[in-house]
């Protein structure tokens, strides 16, 4: 981004970078509750090893005058906030992702920021600190495949395939022609959107 009038201003690829959002990952406390020393001591040095690189770069980047914006993450979320006692994902949705890629549903075209809002909160949070002037890019009337059959798995064998969930969904009919799988997916799909625009 660079910083001109507007906050948002990319026209090309090679003028000098003035403003950047660099990603973040969850620190190693988040993974203090894993009872599993060998698993949780492996998890822990990954991340450390990142967040040390992500801090070079950072440093990199201002030493060349660029202002770096960074999510932030609570630090006293933990990876088994996320999973049941019996060690089962809560609601089958995994454990969100960090906030590494704030790349990947954000983009800025000339002087507007195009948001999604289907990536970790943080991101957000950061961005409108920088200038809540942003475009929503439309609501998405229906899940993310990997997010629909995450829910879905192998014992939902009544629900309809994503394809004609999809289609149900953007047409506004009927999820299902079974009424307790149509409520099921309609409150599914009423909280990931919820967890989307954060």
């Amino acid at each position: 981004m660079r910083d001109s009038g507007n906050k948002y201003n990319i026209w090309n690829k090679w003028d000098k970078l003035k403003t950047v959002m660099l990603g973040d990952c969850y620190s190693p406390d988040f993974f203090r509750d894993i009872k599993n020393k060998k698993i949780r001591s492996a998890l822990q040095q990954i991340s450390e090893e990142t967040k040390e690189d992500l801090e070079y770069y950072e440093s990199v980047l201002k030493d060349f005058g660029c202002k770096v914006l960074r999510p932030e993450l609570d630090n006293s979320d933990s990876i088994m906030n996320y999973i049941e006692h019996d060690g089962t994902l809560q609601g089958n949705q995994g454990v969100p992702r960090s906030p590494l890629q704030p790349r990947d549903t954000q983009l800025v075209i000339g002087d507007k920021l195009f948001y999604t809002g289907m990536d970790h909160p943080s991101i957000k949070t950061a961005l409108d600190e920088y200038c809540k002037n942003f475009d929503f890019m439309g609501e998405i009337s229906y899940l993310p495949e990997h997010i629909y059959n995450a829910y879905k798995g192998d014992s939902a064998p009544d629900w309809p395939s994503y394809e004609e969930y999809a289609y149900r969904s953007h047409n506004k009919i009927p999820l299902s022609n079974i009424s307790e799988i149509c409520k099921e997916l309609h409150e599914i799909h009423t909280f990931e959107k919820k967890c989307w625009l954060v």
